[in-house]
């Protein structure tokens, strides 16, 4: 089973009404995700939907937490101490952010061949796993 990862923009354009093809693509993705139960996220990814969902799309801090245990329902990859140093070493080797390079060692910790991002280099493979613009 092909393993995919969710960058926090999926999610976060999976509430955003007056983007709507990329809404409605991002859903699609989520909602595939969820059947093939092969989707994977990090809490990095959930804590930072919470905040752009509350401060960026003002939704109501009670309705963000619930879309937060919704995602939840993927396989989530605990960002700890040893992730945290893995990540911070790979982004002393290139060209990623400490974020981006946390999002990536995630994603390839969890066996994913694909990240769904918008923020990332379309069609590059970073550790394993291919980066995917799902709005190109």
């Amino acid at each position: 089973m092909t393993r995919v990862f969710f960058d926090t923009n999926v999610l976060v354009y999976a509430d955003v009404a007056h983007a709507a093809e990329k809404q409605r693509r991002s859903q699609e993705l989520l909602v595939a995700a969820a059947r093939a139960g092969n989707g994977v996220l990090s809490t990095q990814v959930l804590v930072e939907y919470y905040n752009v969902a509350v401060r960026r799309l003002r939704l109501l801090p009670t309705v963000a937490l619930q879309r937060v245990r919704d995602f939840s329902a993927f396989h989530v990859i605990v960002t700890d101490t040893a992730l945290v140093l893995s990540a911070l070493e790979l982004s002393q080797l290139g060209s990623l952010s400490h974020w981006d390079a946390l999002i990536v060692r995630a994603a390839a910790g969890a066996g994913c061949s694909v990240l769904y991002s918008e923020d990332l280099q379309p069609n590059r493979v970073i550790e394993g796993v291919r980066v995917v613009n799902p709005y190109a």
